[in-house]
């Protein structure tokens, strides 16, 4: 237990994240505040048994000695180490001074600053540091020397005898054998856990050496290895070369091809201008996914009625605008060559013509659209509608916003067979505004939730858009779904179309 107390003492104001070199000053300093403080009590020992002697004064003198060397202890504990370290050089010549001439050169109390004088160089690193506090010990054991046959013994306050004397004299010398040793000790335990540090360094350095040169033959080795693959590689590259100028090709070849289909596919859809004389107001939002686009507006005015729908081919990008050019063409020959007017024939042979130009393909082809046709007359109040797939929209002050449901098969379903598509007919009152659409914009993802906007939040942000002016309403749906896509940056899934139009 005192080993340990002992131990602990020792470590007052050791930190961790010191040094090693700094802990050990500490600790060093520490031992000898504790040794000064223990000679003290050894003199006081002497005093009170009356190997010594004392009167009052003189042992308050003693323990005013002790205590000022446990103020070491209280700089170490506030963590100023290298103001303990001055304060116990400057203290420890200080007392030795003192002693010395109060009790006479006789005494030879002032041969404890020899000791002294080797400390500094354990406690501080610069040079100026170790040179000064060395020179003080010095200059305070020349300074006895010098005044002891000049004063009094002033700190005797009862006169020594010869044998008291004798006493103290071998117990200052005890002391300065005791420094000596512990300082030499301390010298010698650095030498040897330098020694120790060394050899270990030693060992690394060889194993270093070993690990370098097994490198350097790996490097060499390696540095064949890379020259083949070098070479390999320069082959490679031409190859590589000659593949990417290739590919740029065909990219460019590929690019200039699609371009031109959106050429005709731009040529075949409607006129906008042309839109605009028979319709009152109206706004087409079209957004491709791709350059070209699967979904489509078809619109022909054929003088005293109109035709207008929303297509939705298989698929999006080129396959999609195939199946788009193939709707116009088809769609030409039964509005504007056969005068069709009735929604639901217009679906009935556009899927019969649909199913007749796929006839070669495999039997559980899937190519096909989806579409919604509204016919309008000038002079009527009437408006037809007939959807596959594609829903209608209907809105007016009156009633609001409602729904007119489609036939749920596509164009060109072969296992759907010769059915016919459903009609309807719808009264227009003043104000009357008709929706049709894909179902691309209900399909696209985002939100904070990262899921489809779906039809539901469609359907209610039509009801809360259509009271206002067509072209407004185009760009709330524009606004809408930029800020619904952007949450996650999501990419567009698929074509998006909405036509809206004034039709009373």
């Amino acid at each position: 237990m005192s080993t340990f107390r002992l131990q602990s003492i020792l470590n007052i104001g050791i930190k961790a994240d010191y040094s090693p070199g700094t802990n050990r000053k500490i600790r060093l300093t520490n031992l000898f505040a504790i040794m000064s403080a223990g000679g003290s009590f050894v003199f006081l020992i002497g005093q009170i048994t009356g190997i010594l002697p004392a009167i009052l004064p003189e042992l308050l003198v003693t323990l005013g000695m002790m205590g000022l060397f446990l103020f070491v202890l209280v700089f170490n504990a506030s963590h100023q180490n290298r103001w303990a370290r001055i304060y116990l050089c400057l203290d420890l010549t200080f007392v030795i001074v003192m002693l010395d001439l109060g009790y006479g050169g006789v005494s030879s109390v002032k041969n404890l600053l020899l000791g002294a004088v080797l400390l500094p160089s354990f406690l501080f690193d610069k040079l100026p540091s170790r040179i000064g506090f060395t020179l003080v010990p010095a200059a305070g054991f020349f300074l006895a020397h010098f005044l002891n046959p000049l004063l009094p013994d002033f700190l005797l306050f009862v006169q020594a005898t010869p044998q008291e004397i004798e006493v103290f004299f071998v117990l200052n010398h005890s002391l300065l054998i005791v420094m000596m040793v512990v300082l030499f000790n301390q010298f010698r335990g650095d030498l040897d856990e330098y020694q120790v540090i060394i050899e270990e360094k030693n060992q690394h350095l060889e194993e270093a050496s070993e690990e370098i040169r097994a490198q350097r033959d790996d490097l060499v080795e390696a540095n064949q290895e890379i020259q083949t693959k070098n070479e390999e590689i320069m082959a490679q590259r031409d190859m590589l070369e000659q593949t990417t100028r290739s590919l740029l090709e065909t990219n460019q070849n590929l690019t200039d091809s699609i371009n031109y289909a959106k050429r005709i596919q731009d040529g075949l859809a409607p006129n906008p201008d042309l839109m605009a004389r028979q319709l009152q107001d109206f706004f087409v939002f079209l957004r491709p996914k791709d350059v070209v686009s699967g979904d489509a507006v078809y619109y022909r005015d054929l003088g005293d009625y109109y035709v207008l729908a929303s297509v939705d081919c298989t698929g999006h990008g080129v396959p999609g605008s195939l199946m788009t050019m193939m709707m116009y063409t088809i769609m030409d020959q039964i509005v504007v060559d056969l005068k069709v007017e009735e929604p639901y024939q217009i679906l009935d042979r556009l899927n019969e013509g649909i199913r007749r130009a796929l006839a070669n393909a495999e039997d559980n082809q899937t190519d096909g659209m989806d579409m919604g046709v509204i016919v309008g007359h000038k002079d009527s109040n009437l408006l037809k509608y007939s959807g596959a797939k594609h829903p209608l929209f209907v809105w007016n002050e009156q009633e609001g916003l409602h729904e007119i449901a489609p036939t749920s098969r596509p164009i060109g379903a072969p296992m759907y067979g010769d059915s016919h598509f459903e009609q309807h007919t719808i009264t227009l009152v003043p104000n009357t505004r008709v929706y049709l659409f894909s179902d691309g914009y209900a399909d696209q993802f985002g939100g904070p939730k990262d899921r489809k906007f779906m039809k539901k939040r469609f359907r209610k942000l039509m009801a809360e858009l259509a009271s206002l002016p067509m072209a407004e309403q185009a760009i709330q749906l524009q606004d809408t779904l930029n800020a619904w896509t952007q949450f996650e940056h999501h990419p567009q899934v698929d074509d998006i179309l909405v036509i809206g139009v004034k039709v009373s």
